[in-house]
């Protein structure tokens, strides 16, 4: 069974809409070179390695700095980015990025919030047999 894993170093980011311009009445993604940025960091963690075809499984864990003046805060990001935002984006990327073929496969995914002492992501893609 195939497991990949992706580490992107960074506060994580959430999904949010597409903007409009009013003066053209066009949509404008307000996120596009974050997006490009998380996209090039996976296609370097994925080194040209196929997609995954099939059912798959995503683990992610979403990890917020720690404040310094609570040294002893649970362990659980319970506060905004919502965990579905955070877990759109990322989905949306790995698409983009050929890691599978559509987010459409994931047919399980677990999205854990926590406090560390380093903010960043840590993706977790296998296949299901």
């Amino acid at each position: 069974m195939r497991e990949k894993r992706y580490e992107l170093v960074g506060r994580p980011a959430a999904w949010q809409r597409t903007g409009v311009k009013f003066a053209t009445r066009k949509l404008y993604d307000s996120q596009k070179q974050q997006k490009l940025l998380i996209g090039l960091t996976v296609k370097q963690q994925h080194n040209d390695e196929p997609p995954f075809y099939g059912p798959v499984t995503v683990d992610i864990y979403f990890y917020f700095e720690r404040p310094k003046t609570k040294k002893h805060h649970p362990i659980y990001y319970d506060r905004k980015p919502d965990f579905d935002n955070l877990a759109k984006l990322y989905c949306d990327v790995l698409s983009d990025c050929a890691v599978w073929g559509d987010d459409c496969q994931v047919v399980d995914c677990r999205v854990r919030k926590l406090w560390g002492d380093e903010p960043g992501t840590i993706i977790i893609v296998k296949e299901v047999r």
